[in-house]
């Protein structure tokens, strides 16, 4: 089976950016969902009517907060405060608290800041092996899976996964956040319950 590597480099980060190949075989297959591109300090957003969406991150006292509006992000840098806000409890990618910057008119705001944020900082990547599904979190590690099928540290939930299969989460010893981040996503992408 063949994959595509790609490597770009965007304001001195460089990138890995995994694209998988149409082939499918029933022992080893990929569905990548969004590739972490690291921190941006400014990254334009597509113009939201009547004003500009523009994206900065702050990390302050342990939170991550994500900011669209120019002004906002200027009085932030004063005040450490934000009018409006949408959190998200151990949402970051270790674990911290995000706080997104909501408009009191609606949630056209907070849910565009919220997307860019997962595609910059949260990856994401399904492979199947041995009629398993395997869920990984960082291109670092989904890179070395596919060169050797095998997780030093992860949480297998038998029969949990969709059409009843072993699903196999990859845990972070540095990160105890990671394997539950990837439980809720996998779950929310497959609309399934989880037994507690």
């Amino acid at each position: 089976m063949k994959f595509k590597n790609s490597f770009l480099a965007l304001g001195g980060v460089v990138t890995l950016v995994l694209i998988a190949g149409c082939n499918r075989t029933t022992s080893h297959a990929s569905n990548v969902f969004s590739s972490s591109v690291g921190k941006a300090g400014e990254v334009s957003y597509a113009a939201v009517a009547p004003s500009e969406i523009g994206y900065w991150e702050h990390s302050h006292e342990g939170r991550i907060f994500v900011i669209g509006n120019a002004d906002t992000n200027e009085s932030f840098k004063k005040t450490h405060h934000l009018p409006y806000t949408f959190t998200k409890i151990g949402a970051g990618p270790k674990g911290e608290t995000v706080v997104v910057e909501a408009d009191k008119s609606g949630n056209v705001l907070q849910d565009k800041l919220w997307d860019k944020f997962r595609m910059l900082n949260l990856y994401y990547a399904e492979e199947e092996h041995n009629d398993r599904i395997y869920v990984l979190g960082s291109a670092t590690s989904h890179l070395a899976f596919r060169n050797s099928p095998h997780l030093p540290y992860a949480l297998t939930m038998i029969g949990a996964g969709k059409d009843g299969k072993t699903v196999v989460f990859e845990v972070d010893k540095d990160n105890s956040a990671q394997a539950q981040r990837l439980k809720s996503e996998y779950a929310s992408r497959h609309n399934i319950t989880f037994a507690m």
